[in-house]
Parts: structure tokens; sequence; C-alpha cells
């Protein structure tokens, strides 16, 4: 049998559906063949959830589940989830691991690991969008320099969201 075909789909290239010039995911989520149920099996490492993380669930779910409702239409029609990014930063899901005294959820960072599996369960590409922002307030969380971590957090406690550019060639993430 050569490469890219399937027993199950005669004459059918799978190397040319996955071509976004070839094929669309409109396409692939008509395709016939019977493929099995996708069954999630949640396995989170880290400690059992508690009443910390159940609170900040509470608070995300919510959200994750407003998401998840139209993702597949946003994936389909290539829509940036610009809404989706509002819609987590007016619950200040960016200032999860800021101090509860400087404006944060204080959240333990097994959580912030938890609550980013529902939300990439809901919509794995905004999920993703989080990555560089998580990282950076993991720096400025061990920044020496008060003054510069004390301006940085009252930033993020504020809802600004850093996203992938701050790693860039020339970028200066720590200018004012």
């Amino acid at each position: 049998m050569p490469i890219g075909h399937s027993p199950n789909a005669d004459g059918l290239d799978f190397n040319q559906l996955s071509d976004p010039s070839q094929a669309t995911a409109l396409e692939l989520d008509n395709f016939e063949e019977q493929l099995p149920t996708r069954q999630l099996l949640k396995i989170t490492p880290g400690p059992s959830a508690d009443e910390q993380y159940d609170r900040l669930a509470g608070i995300f779910r919510p959200v994750f589940s407003q998401i998840a409702a139209n993702a597949k239409d946003r994936d389909l029609n290539r829509v940036l989830p610009f809404e989706q990014v509002g819609l987590l930063n007016r619950e200040r899901f960016g200032a999860l691991r800021l101090p509860v005294a400087d404006g944060g959820y204080g959240a333990r960072l097994s959580d912030v690991f938890r609550l980013l599996i529902e939300l990439s369960e809901a919509d794995s590409h905004v999920g993703q969008l989080w990555r560089a922002h998580i990282a950076f307030v993991e720096n400025v969380l061990a920044l020496d320099d008060e003054a510069l971590r004390t301006k940085w957090i009252a930033r993020i406690a504020a809802g600004q969201i850093i996203g992938n550019a701050y790693t860039e060639r020339g970028a200066m993430p720590w200018a004012p």
C-alpha cells in the first residue's frame, strides 16, 4: 500500500486531504469513514484538586463553556479568538499567579496548568495563546528588582496581556 493511503478509503490520498489548498476542515468533518469516538480521560498530574482549585475552576469554567460553544465554527471560518481572549481577560485569567494582595488569584502553578488543560479542551487555540503570558508572569514574580516587579505586577493585575512578540529579537520586554 502506498504511503499516505488507507485500506479503508480506496483512492483517497490523505496527504492531499492535509493540504489546506486541497481540502477544508468542513470536508474532513464530512469524511464518511467511521472513526472511533474520542474518549477523553482526564488525568491531570500533580496534587488532587482541592477547595482552591475548585474555587478557581468555578470562576473560569463558565467562560470555558462559552469558548467551547463556537470553537469549531471559529476554526472552520478562521476567525481569530479576540472575543474569547476578552472573556478570559474580563475574569482576569492573566492574573492567576499574582498574589491576592497584588490583585491576583494567588493560584499555584499546578492550578494554572490544570486550568490551561480545561481551557485547551474547550479550544486548543485559545489555550496556547496564554503560553507567553504565563511564562512572562513567572519571570516577573522572580524579579529581584522590586520596583520593576511592582510595576509589572500592577500592569498584569490591571489586565495587560503579554503576547509572543516579547521574545522577538530586539524586543525589550522590561522597557516601560
